[in-house]
């Protein structure tokens, strides 16, 4: 395990990446794919996504439940005096996920949408209910339960149109 001054150094260690580094380039690339996605370009979107969704690998030796204060990019509309909480290192690879999912099923790919909605559920599961970070959790997985019904409601949808044709 590393120490906690190892973890957070961005200092090249040529081993794991620090969890600064990946708090920072997980943000990044969540700007980036939506972008992506506001501009229509589903496909595009979902390729920065996966990218940031493929760094869990990578980072797997950073707890997940660190939070990284790296990802969080100043925000004009937060009111003055107030500090955003820093996010989990699992809850921006959900927010990836999430918006992975998001962007197949623009690019009219359903199935590899539910696996992505699928993939976010879990990551609360495989959390004690007191760990710390586990809150940093409950926002992005909401919005998979939903996506999850819209990936439901439009399957139902096609089978419909496709029986009634």
């Amino acid at each position: 395990m590393l120490a906690s001054w190892e973890r957070h150094s961005s200092v090249d260690r040529g081993g794991p990446l620090a969890v600064d580094d990946v708090g920072l380039t997980l943000i990044l690339r969540l700007g980036q794919g939506r972008v992506f996605l506001v501009a229509g370009q589903a496909d595009r979107a979902a390729d920065a996504f996966a990218a940031n969704v493929a760094l869990e690998a990578a980072s797997a030796k950073i707890i997940s439940s660190d939070l990284v204060p790296t990802g969080i990019l100043p925000d004009p509309s937060t009111p003055p005096g107030r500090v955003s909480e820093a996010p989990s290192v699992a809850s921006l690879i959900a927010w990836s996920r999430l918006e992975s999912a998001r962007a197949l099923f623009a690019a009219g790919r359903p199935a590899d949408a539910k696996r992505e909605y699928l993939a976010v559920r879990a990551y609360e599961g495989n959390w004690p209910s007191t760990a710390k970070g586990r809150e940093t959790l409950y926002v992005v997985d909401s919005w998979a339960r939903l996506g999850l019904a819209e990936v439901a409601v439009a399957a139902r949808t096609t089978m419909k149109r496709f029986v009634c044709s």
